[in-house]
């Protein structure tokens, strides 16, 4: 579900940046229909598809189980932040310490504790992990990439935004980045915001 959201989203924030950016919009007044459409379409079908999850949800109430043990695993993660909202748990630490923090619930320990290998939420892994500082940085850096995005519509590098969508919407229900393969994902990401176009490159070489 979340990758579906994902899709219809990105889909929709590319097709209006460059509705938004193209001179063509200011010409003609069908173009300006069209991309009317197609944004307001995109948001229909994500509605349509959230309607169509929670009706096969409700037909099948075994689906929620899994759903429930995350809810259980959010809440005490959320416990842990506020226990240790400065330095968090620190690195790698986050099993041991929710193991530590539900010594008392045996139910837990043994039905959703083996799957309590991180907090499946990208923000309380950052908090957890890295603390309110590392948290912080990860914020500046995501909001320091849209900010660079925004400065121009080269397919290529809003392609890559498809990417950091995609990694921030899958983190509010799994942790995203602490794999050896997702952060320099995340990382390539972020890099291909910043590196010239091979145009721009040639042009500083002349100058």
């Amino acid at each position: 579900m979340a990758l579906g959201v994902t899709a219809v989203l990105a889909f929709y924030l590319m097709t209006r940046r460059v509705c938004d950016c193209s001179n063509v919009m200011h010409r003609y007044s069908w173009y300006r229909w069209l991309c009317g459409v197609t944004q307001y379409g995109f948001l229909a079908g994500l509605a349509i598809f959230i309607m169509l999850m929670v009706y096969a949800i409700a037909r099948d109430p075994s689906r929620l189980e899994s759903d429930m043990a995350r809810i259980e695993i959010y809440r005490y993660s959320w416990q842990m932040v506020r226990d240790n909202p400065i330095w968090g748990v620190g690195l790698g630490n986050y099993h041991t310490a929710i193991e530590e923090a539900t010594r008392q619930f045996p139910l837990f320990r043994i039905s959703v504790l083996p799957y309590a290998l991180h907090p499946h939420n990208l923000v309380m892994a950052l908090w957890l992990n890295l603390g309110i500082a590392g948290l912080a940085v990860f914020a500046i850096v995501v909001v320091s990439y849209f900010r660079r995005l925004r400065q121009t519509i080269d397919p290529l590098r809003w392609a890559g935004a498809l990417a950091m969508i995609s990694i921030l919407v899958h983190g509010v229900v799994d942790t995203t980045y602490f794999k050896n393969d997702l952060s320099a994902l995340f990382w390539l990401t972020v890099a291909l915001a910043y590196v010239p176009k091979a145009e721009d490159a040639s042009a500083g070489q002349k100058d």
